[in-house]
């Protein structure tokens, strides 16, 4: 009952603030508890989203000549994804939480008792041997005898009897705070000593059964202060002197009818209804409302302080109770949180309407009276009170021994899940495993033990094993994530029909899933069913939450079905910030042809996952998109797509940027070297390769390119339309533009770069080189376009000359082999007459008279 609200404030300065503070934990870690509760399974399972690459061929405009446009095959990049459920994740803070508020829990509970006699200290003494003795030493220090726990017992229970007997004027922090640190040096030394991997682990989920007896204690104290509240409020709420009779019946009635709605949607009598709250709310409505409750009954019953030892009793209990709630839903261990909260349901339900009868029974005339029931509602003998207890302790056995004793075989069942997590956290599988089925025979269709047996299963490709257990975790807690991992595992079978009729049963059972949904329609594609798979499409980004997956598959579904001149269009609402997402947004910039605006951050990493590698490869492939990246960052690039085959096109980005960037001879190597394959990439490659050569002027090499990549028709036109005395022309008039702009030591390499394979430019930048006694650069100059270039008559006669004066003959002599077949007999012979003047000329020039 609450009286006296702020009954703390009267204690001295250290014991109140260390009431405020413990109340401030409690708090703290109820919110961490509802949280863990809200997201029970989500906590140890998460969506892995898998990425799958698409291709698309477009044509773009790439070369318009003499009113003729030629087009280029360009290969776009988009992404679909979809959900895969991840291996329940073994999270280790759920297990440290508890094991921090079960060490200041049994520190507060056995430093508080060490005040009282023997009746109490007794309670004090097994408590803290329990605590060590199922922590199980022996795991931890990998012993076959019971030594260290007998000599942790020794430090721990001989602390508390030395205050019990010795120190009894000892401060409550001082015995508190000796208590926790004794017990943290123990753990501390065990975690030092390293005997296993994971000791405070291990003493965490071998001890879990001590943690759940400290619960259903507290639970069982707890129970009856909704009554307990009842009274207080009827009693105060009345006149003086008046009946609160009536005010007591109607709100106590109103109470239990919510507490048996409560049990009756636990144990799925009836359907869940959101007007029913949940069992856990009860917990932290009774755990509040206890502190003044268990205040009045210690005090009145003359159990013992309340400030000195009740309050700090109390805390306890409670942050050990609230810890273990929280592990249970934080694991993700459906057992032990099903027996948790049934047990929360039953003990208010019982504990509620025998002590509404006992107070019934024993205070009806004082209702009546007016009198303030709630002042002396622990005042009579207490073996009145005590009946009620044991009616309701024998009531709430009954109800947990339903079902061939259901509720025991769950606390095994949880207590083998614990330990299968342990073990799995240690990688020791075998005996993961044999806890995990240790927990299925006992909850047959518990989700937690199914999932990780499949999970397991799954992992070494026992594939029929693996359905099993996944079908066996979705009977009794069906989760989206065991639908989704079943159908991946019947679809990895090839068992398409079997997938879809999963996931068309979890869609029943969670029909607003966009998860579900989204794998639903990747499934249909595959049956291609167009309709069908829109429609789930749809469905599932009207449900999702963060929608970037949604949207993106939205938009790929766009990208293979949508007309080209309504593509910007009906996607224009799908944009989201993932990297899938603004690769698909690429990828309908050059399918339609609409700039976008502003361009997104271009990828800066070396390793690119699928959605990434989508982005920078559509993104370096826009028309107005042109950047330098220093060669390390390219080779990075085309290392870490080796695995997934994507590296070639890597290299294609590399030479379609260099020849943009006009390193149109680096551009040109690279890309003859990506043409030499055979494969359909290859063949377009070798068709993009007679693109830039017909752009550079170069007819010759065009044409061979364009034969050689299957494309005659546009060999015909070419042909047809006289192409090359109109790209001869063409380098004539290049030549003539460049030639206008001032060609110095400065300018020289810029303007050449602009055209490397235009003869007539070539030959004048050699010629100026030469004037300026850089004979050797002016041969390399013209050297590397012939490599490009070789059937122009003008680059031979400077190639002949030019070796002529590097002193290099041979070669010379090899270039006029050359130009015998390309010039006329009368030409060649004058331009020999021209050789052999240089010759001499250079043979002169060394003439030491």
């Amino acid at each position: 009952m609450i009286s006296n609200t702020r009954f703390w404030l009267s204690w001295p300065k250290p014991l109140k603030n260390l009431f405020l503070l413990l109340a401030i934990l409690f708090v703290t870690a109820s919110a961490f508890m509802l949280y863990w509760h809200f997201n029970t399974y989500e906590n140890v399972l998460k969506w892995n989203i898998a990425t799958e690459l698409l291709q698309k061929d477009i044509a773009v405009p790439a070369f318009v000549e003499k009113g003729l446009q030629f087009t280029q095959n360009e290969v776009v990049y988009y992404v679909k994804e979809w959900f895969i459920p991840s291996h329940q994740q073994m999270n280790r803070i759920p297990a440290m939480f508890l094991l921090g508020l079960t060490v200041l829990g049994v520190s507060l509970i056995t430093g508080s008792l060490s005040f009282e006699n023997t009746k109490w200290f007794l309670p004090a003494i097994i408590a803290a041997a329990a605590f060590l003795l199922t922590g199980r030493f022996e795991v931890l220090f990998q012993q076959t005898s019971n030594l260290p726990f007998l000599v942790a017992f020794a430090l721990l229970g001989g602390l508390l009897f030395v205050f019990n007997a010795f120190l009894r004027k000892t401060g409550l922090l001082t015995r508190v705070l000796s208590v926790l640190l004794t017990t943290l040096a123990i753990l501390v030394f065990a975690t030092y000593r390293k005997n296993i991997n994971e000791p405070l682990l291990a003493f965490t989920h071998y001890g879990l059964i001590f943690p759940i007896i400290i619960f259903s204690v507290f639970v069982f104290t707890i129970a009856h202060e909704g009554i307990g509240l009842v009274v207080w409020s009827a009693t105060n709420s009345s006149q003086k002197g008046r009946s609160s009779f009536n005010s007591y019946l109607i709100l106590s009635t109103f109470y239990l009818l919510n507490c048996l709605l409560i049990y009756l949607e636990n144990v799925k009598i009836i359907d869940q209804s959101s007007f029913i709250i949940s069992p856990v709310w009860l917990f932290l409505f009774s755990s509040i409302a206890g502190v003044w409750g268990f205040r009045k009954q210690s005090e009145d019953l003359g159990w013992f302080s309340f400030r000195q030892t009740g309050a700090w009793l109390y805390f306890g209990m409670a942050l050990i109770s609230v810890g273990v709630l929280a592990f249970a839903f934080a694991s993700g261990n459906d057992p032990l949180f099903e027996l948790l909260i049934d047990y929360i349901a039953i003990c208010h339900l019982i504990m509620g309407l025998a002590f509404f009868v006992h107070v019934l029974i024993n205070f009806t005339q004082l209702f009546r009276g007016g009198y303030e029931v709630d002042k002396v509602l622990y005042k009579p003998k207490f073996s009145r009170l005590i009946l009620a207890k044991v009616a309701g302790i024998a009531a709430i056995g009954f109800l947990l021994i339903q079902k061939n004793i259901y509720s025991y075989q769950q606390l095994k069942a949880g207590l083998s899940n614990a330990l299968g997590d342990y073990y799995l956290a240690e990688n020791e599988l075998t005996a993961a495993e044999t806890y995990y089925k240790e927990s299925i025979e006992n909850d047959f269709y518990n989700h937690k033990g199914n999932y990780a047996l499949a999970q397991m299963a799954f992992q070494v490709g026992d594939r029929i094993t693996a359905s099993y257990y996944f079908k066996r975790a979705i009977q009794k807690n069906p989760t989206e994530y065991a639908y989704a991992a079943l159908s991946q595992n019947l679809e990895t079978e090839d068992l398409y029909f079997e997938s879809l009729f999963n996931l068309r049963e979890g869609l029943q059972k969670f029909p607003q899933s966009s998860v579900l949904q989204t794998n639903m329609a990747r499934t249909l594609e595959k049956a291609s069913a167009r309709d069908s798979v829109f429609i789930y499409l749809n469905q599932a980004l009207e449900n999702c939450g963060k929608c970037e997956v949604q949207k993106t598959n939205l938009q790929a579904f766009w990208i293979e079905n949508a007309q080209v001149a309504k593509l910007d269009s009906v996607t224009s609402e799908l944009k989201a910030e993932s990297m899938s997402n603004i690769a698909n947004q690429l990828a309908i910039s050059r399918i339609s042809g609409v700039n976008p605006e502003p361009l997104p951050e271009l990828y800066k990493g070396t390793s690119p996952n699928t959605g990434e590698f989508a982005a920078f490869y559509n993104q370096l492939s826009l028309p107005q998109v042109s950047i330098e990246l220093p060669d390390s960052v390219w080779a990075n690039l085309v290392e870490n797509t080796v695995g997934a085959g994507l590296n070639n096109e890597i290299l294609f980005l590399k030479a379609n940027q260099d020849y943009k960037n006009q390193e149109i001879i680096s551009a040109v190597k690279q890309l003859s070297y990506l043409a030499q394959d055979s494969t359909e990439t290859g063949v377009r490659n070798r068709r993009t390769l007679g693109l830039w050569y017909l752009n550079e002027g170069l007819y010759n090499r065009a044409v061979d390119n364009f034969r050689k990549s299957g494309d005659l028709s546009s060999v015909e036109v070419l042909e047809a339309n006289n192409f090359r005395s109109h790209l001869l022309d063409s380098r004539l008039q290049q030549a003539d533009e460049l030639g206008q702009l001032e060609i110095n030591e400065e300018t020289y390499e810029d303007i050449y770069k602009r055209a490397p394979f235009n003869e007539f430019l070539t030959a004048d930048i050699a010629e100026f080189l030469a004037e300026k006694g850089k004979v050797n650069e002016a041969y390399n100059l013209v050297f590397n376009a012939l490599e490009f270039n070789d059937q122009s008559p003008l680059l031979w006669q400077k190639y002949v000359l030019l070796a002529v004066k590097n002193g290099v003959n041979d070669y010379a002599l090899d270039g006029l082999d050359k130009l015998e077949t390309l010039l006329p007999d009368d030409e060649f012979g004058k331009f020999y007459e021209q050789y052999e003047q240089a010759k001499k000329d250079f043979e002169a020039g060394f003439d030491p008279l």
